[in-house]
């Protein structure tokens, strides 16, 4: 698991199924120096306080780390850390988005209306149709796709 997907985790609440609000462009700032420690710990930059340097531009194969390294491999000029926490973060939203993807596909972050959005599960996902859940088609009968109420009992319907 990378550090932008545990910084994630540290982050959501399993009280509301939400994140913890941060400001957007903390968060960003954040979620790109996650991706450069686990391109440090990949071997393939090295920092100090002064520059941050490329020693490795082959690609790791991570859909999450490869595009800031391909960005970070482009520049000619050595910068320091700083200068690139704050470049990658512009792709905050990006670096988000695949994380929370990976944790959802992976079953540690479970979203109940996840599978409504998926293609695998559902013909067409953005199409309100109400014959997805009717025969034949039943596309909602697969193991975690349709929970109406979530896991359990609903509590309008227990004493029932």
């Amino acid at each position: 698991m990378r550090f932008a997907e545990q910084l994630l985790l540290l982050l959501h609440s399993q009280d509301t199924g939400y994140f913890v609000p941060i400001p957007e462009w903390r968060m960003s700032c954040a979620l790109a120096g996650a991706v450069l420690m686990d391109l440090a710990l990949e071997d393939r930059i090295d920092s100090d306080l002064e520059t941050l340097t490329v020693v490795d531009a082959t690609p790791t194969g991570d859909s999450l780390l490869d595009p800031s390294l391909e960005e970070l491999a482009s520049e000619d000029t050595v910068h320091p850390p700083q200068y690139w926490v704050e470049r990658l973060a512009r792709r905050g939203d990006q670096i988000s988005h695949e994380a929370i993807e990976r944790l959802v596909y992976s079953t540690v972050m479970i979203s109940f209306s996840a599978p409504h959005h998926m293609e695998e599960h559902f013909a067409e996902p953005e199409k309100v149709d109400i014959d997805h859940y009717l025969e034949p088609r039943n596309e909602h009968r697969h193991p975690g796709v349709y929970m109406p109420f979530g896991v359990g009992t609903h509590p309008l319907v227990r004493g029932q």
